[in-house]
C-alpha cells in the first residue's frame, strides 16, 4: 500500500483469514476420511480372509451355510464400492490462482485496494468451500453406508457360524 493510501479495514483480513482455516480444516477431514476408507475397505477383506483361512467358506468340516457366502461376497463388493467412491479423484476447489490475483487486483487498472482483495478472496474462499462441502457430504455418506456393510458382514458371519 502506498503512503496515500488509506488504512485497511483488518474486518476483511479476519473474514479471509477464517475462511482460509476453515479451507485447511475442510481439506484435513477429507484426508482423514481417505484414510478411513482405506481402513474401512481392509477391514471388510479381513473378516472375509478371517473366514476363509479357519475353513468357514467353501468345504471345510462345518463350513458356513452357502447362503452367508453368497451375502459376504455382496457385502465386501459393497463395501468396496463406497469406498472406492470415497477414494476416487475429485476436482477440489482449494485456493486461488496466484496469475488471476496479479492479473485482476494488483496489475489491474486501477489496482484494487487490500481491502477489496481480502473481501473478494473471503468471499471467493466461501464459494469453494460450499462447494467442496456439497461433494464431501457425499463422502461422507458413503463411508456411513460402508460402515454399515462392514457391520452387517460381520452379522452375517456371526449368524451363519451359529446357524452350521
Amino acid at each position: 500500500m502506498g503512503s496515500g493510501s488509506p488504512p485497511a479495514d483488518e474486518r476483511y483480513k479476519v473474514a479471509y483469514e477464517a475462511a482460509t482455516s476453515l479451507m485447511t480444516s475442510q481439506h484435513s477431514v477429507i484426508d482423514n476420511l481417505r484414510q478411513r476408507a482405506t481402513t474401512l475397505i481392509s477391514a471388510s477383506t479381513v473378516a472375509t480372509t478371517f473366514a476363509v483361512s479357519v475353513g468357514l467358506l467353501g468345504t471345510g468340516s462345518k463350513p458356513l451355510p452357502n447362503w452367508t457366502v453368497f451375502v459376504l461376497l455382496g457385502l465386501v463388493l459393497f463395501v468396496g464400492g463406497c469406498a472406492l467412491y470415497i477414494l476416487w479423484p475429485v476436482k477440489w476447489s482449494l485456493g486461488f490462482s496466484a496469475d488471476a490475483l496479479i492479473d485482476d487486483y494488483i496489475e489491474s487498472s486501477p489496482p484494487s485496494s487490500l481491502d477489496d482483495m481480502y473481501r473478494d478472496m473471503a468471499i471467493y474462499l466461501q464459494q469453494h468451500l460450499d462447494t467442496n462441502q456439497a461433494e464431501l457430504d457425499g463422502l461422507l455418506n458413503a463411508f456411513r453406508i460402508g460402515v454399515v456393510g462392514l457391520t452387517a458382514e460381520a452379522v452375517v458371519l456371526l449368524i451363519g457360524f451359529l446357524a452350521r
